[in-house]
C-alpha cells in the first residue's frame, strides 16, 4: 500500500506531465496559428500585388488605347488635309486652264476680227 503523501506526489507527477502536455499543445497551437496567420498575410500580400499589377496593366492598356485613338485622329486629320490640298490644287489647275482658254479665245476672236477687218478692207480696195 501507498501512503497519502505518496499519492499526492504521484498526482503531482501526473498533473505536471499533463501540464507539460498542455503547454506543448498550446505552443503547437500558437505555432500553427502563427503559420496560418503568416500564410493568410502572404496570400493577402500576393492578392494585393496581383491587383496592383492588374491595375497597372489596365492603365497601360488605357494609355495604349488613348495613343492609338490619337494616332487615328492624326491620320484622319492628315487625310483630310491631303484631300483639301488636292482639291485646292485641282481648283488652281482648273482656274489656270480656264484663264488660258479665255486668253486663247480672246486671241482667236481678236485674230478673227483682224482677219474680217483686213478682208473688208481688201474688198473695199479691190
Amino acid at each position: 500500500r501507498s501512503s497519502a503523501a505518496s499519492d499526492v506526489y504521484k498526482r503531482q507527477g501526473i498533473n505536471a506531465e499533463y501540464g507539460e502536455r498542455r503547454r506543448e499543445d498550446a505552443d503547437e497551437e500558437k505555432r500553427e496559428k502563427r503559420h496560418k496567420d503568416k500564410k493568410e498575410k502572404d496570400r493577402d500580400h500576393k492578392d494585393k500585388r496581383e491587383k496592383k499589377e492588374k491595375d497597372r496593366d489596365r492603365e497601360r492598356e488605357r494609355e495604349r488605347d488613348k495613343e492609338s485613338r490619337e494616332k487615328d485622329k492624326d491620320k484622319d486629320r492628315d487625310k483630310e488635309r491631303r484631300h483639301r490640298d488636292k482639291d485646292r490644287d485641282q481648283d488652281r489647275e482648273r482656274d489656270k486652264r480656264e484663264k488660258k482658254d479665255k486668253r486663247d479665245k480672246d486671241k482667236r476672236e481678236k485674230k478673227d476680227r483682224k482677219e474680217k477687218k483686213e478682208k473688208k478692207e481688201r474688198k473695199e480696195k479691190g
